[in-house]
């Protein structure tokens, strides 16, 4: 007769832990999500890793805003350089910038800058231009002026043709004391009531053929305050023409040419937009409640009502509150108000119908926090971050716990959304949403200004004058400068390692990478409580598992926070523990 054996174990029990998740600040974050961190990215998920260090292009003294095309646009103060060369000047102060080819329209100020040719070169006169360049190739482009914005001549095979300005107003004005009225012709025809005249002025200065202009000022005949579209300018520049029978005359039969005399102006003039976006080739804006859009192809022109399918076209709403900010989206022009969501549907102004949907738009405020990455739309609301797909908005700012963010500025580089947000208490941090993962992982405390993508890379413009490139960086350009090893932490949610009872850790086993002259510290805190206790540090640089050995305490919950200097990746995180009774309530 044998007796039974007992079965002997120590009650040492060993997890793995092998895949890591983003940021979830909450008291329900889960084992391997991270409470806390640090300078961490889904660089290399579903490992543990900080982000790549980030390279400095310019620091500029007077940082205002920076747009990305297929260069960067940023503006130092009043000066505006794109692809690093100045263009031109700006006011200071916030932007909003679209892109309508390669004209790049910038509002408040009403000005479009033309990108289409690079200089080669500046003169002061066409003269030099021709006695320095004797042999030009079709396409070069020089500038030609006594300074920025310079008038760019290209070399067409033939001759050197304008371009004209590099940076111009969208908008232009003329005014004087007379202005005459008279019959004219009209391609070549005769045509009543339809010119207007003064010698002394050289229309094509300032309009051209197809310009909608507003002429004020007329008393004798009131009826002329009116905005017309300029059919033709005369050779010498000096006559104005209309369709016939546009305008008043005087005389008995009403036939007879006059002058108007007192202040009289003409203007071709744009709405005070306050956000722009570029669709189907036209420019669109808001203001207040309003919805605008442009003549076709034409920026200049936002007041061109012919009943054709090129004209501009505005349109009231009806809904409460004004526009926040517009964005192109899925092939719409979409505008945002705090409440309201409203794409413009049609291909012509004939049909362009606004439809409005009561759901989470973007907070005031917010305008800087829309980019899209993977497809999805992101933005600042009421509700926090949000994801947005054209259909219902979806939060995403869970992960944040009770933090709430009020300003926000947003970017993408194709896949991460990476969004730099002021907490209530005033504290400022840098965010990035991976939309191949779902998950968010904090950067660090850079206060962004704007943020944009260009020459294959995110721009990120700090509110220090700092520009960095972020992220994955590729073809850094010459003189940029890599910042010093990143410092970052991760702070682990609780373990309780499955068992409501107390617990006590003896090992900690980590599988990890280190980059030369990296390191990283491994800390433990118990029952949330105390300082953190250092288990150990690793410096090694090969590929392997280092076993760190903990002083056991009995505890109901603890912690882990990994710090560390450099680059590193972290495959896997063991723990040998073991489990006791309840703990008893005091």
């Amino acid at each position: 007769m044998k007796l039974p054996r007992l079965k002997y174990s120590d009650g040492i029990k060993k997890t793995v832990q092998t895949g890591f998740g983003g940021y979830n600040h909450t008291p329900a974050a889960g084992d391997g999500e991270l409470w806390d961190m640090e300078n961490m990215s889904s660089a290399s998920y579903p490992l543990l890793s900080p982000r790549p260090r980030r390279r400095l292009v310019y620091e500029l003294s007077s940082p205002g805003c920076i747009f990305g095309h297929e260069k960067l646009l940023y503006i130092d103060g009043t000066q505006l350089y794109y692809g690093g060369v100045l263009r031109g000047e700006v006011t200071a102060g916030d932007k909003r910038i679209a892109a309508l080819g390669e004209r790049l329209v910038i509002f408040p100020d009403k000005v479009v800058l033309n990108v289409r040719y690079e200089r080669i070169g500046v003169y002061a006169t066409v003269s030099e231009l021709q006695s320095a360049v004797p042999s030009p190739v079709r396409g070069d482009a020089y500038g030609v002026g006594s300074g920025c914005p310079y008038e760019i001549f290209v070399w067409d095979g033939e001759s050197w043709l304008s371009n004209g300005l590099e940076l111009q107003s969208l908008e232009s004005a003329w005014s004087g004391s007379s202005l005459e009225f008279k019959n004219g012709t009209l391609y070549g025809e005769s045509a009543a009531a339809n010119t207007v005249k003064n010698s002394a002025v050289n229309w094509r200065n300032y309009f051209r053929a197809g310009d909608a202009v507003t002429i004020s000022g007329c008393t004798l005949h009131p009826k002329n305050n009116k905005t017309p579209i300029i059919r033709e300018i005369s050779d010498d520049g000096h006559e104005m023409r209309f369709y016939e029978n546009v305008f008043e005359l005087t005389g008995a039969d009403g036939t007879t040419a006059y002058t108007e005399t007192g202040a009289i102006s003409v203007k071709r003039t744009v709405p005070d937009l306050t956000d722009v976006c570029v669709s189907d080739n036209r420019v669109w804006g808001c203001m207040g409640d309003t919805i605008y859009c442009c003549a076709l192809g034409d920026p200049f022109n936002w007041n061109v009502f012919d009943g054709i399918e090129t004209d501009a076209w505005a349109c009231e709403t009806g809904t409460p509150g004004d526009f926040n900010a517009c964005r192109t989206y899925l092939g719409y022009p979409i505008f945002f108000k705090d409440d309201t969501v409203c794409k413009v549907y049609g291909s012509l102004p004939s049909n362009f119908s606004p439809m409005s949907s009561a759901t989470l738009g973007v907070v005031k405020g917010g305008i800087d926090s829309i980019a899209a990455a993977g497809e999805i739309l992101f933005y600042l609301s009421k509700a926090g971050i949000v994801a947005y797909s054209g259909g219902v908005p979806t939060a995403i700012s869970a992960p944040f716990g009770d933090v709430r963010y009020t300003e926000a500025v947003g970017g993408s580089d194709g896949l991460k959304y990476y969004v730099s947000m002021r907490s209530a208490e005033g504290e400022w941090s840098l965010f990035t949403y991976d939309t191949t993962v779902g998950k968010w992982y904090r950067e660090d405390a850079l206060h962004a200004m704007g943020m944009a993508y260009a020459d294959g890379n995110l721009h990120i413009l700090a509110y220090d004058g700092k520009l960095w490139l972020s992220g994955n960086i590729t073809d850094a350009p010459p003189g940029s400068v890599e910042e010093d090893r990143v410092h970052w932490y991760a702070e682990f949610g609780d373990f309780t390692d499955m068992s409501p009872n107390a617990k006590a850790v003896s090992k900690i086993q980590l599988r990890l990478e280190l980059d030369v002259g990296s390191s990283v510290e491994v800390q433990i805190k118990y029952d949330s409580e105390g300082e953190w206790v250092t288990a150990g540090s690793v410096s090694t640089v090969t590929k392997r598992s280092v076993y760190l050995p903990v002083v056991p305490r009995r505890a109901d919950h603890y912690r882990l926070r990994l710090e560390g200097v450099g680059g590193c990746r972290i495959y896997s995180i063991s723990k040998e523990f073991y489990t006791g009774s309840a703990i008893e309530t005091k």
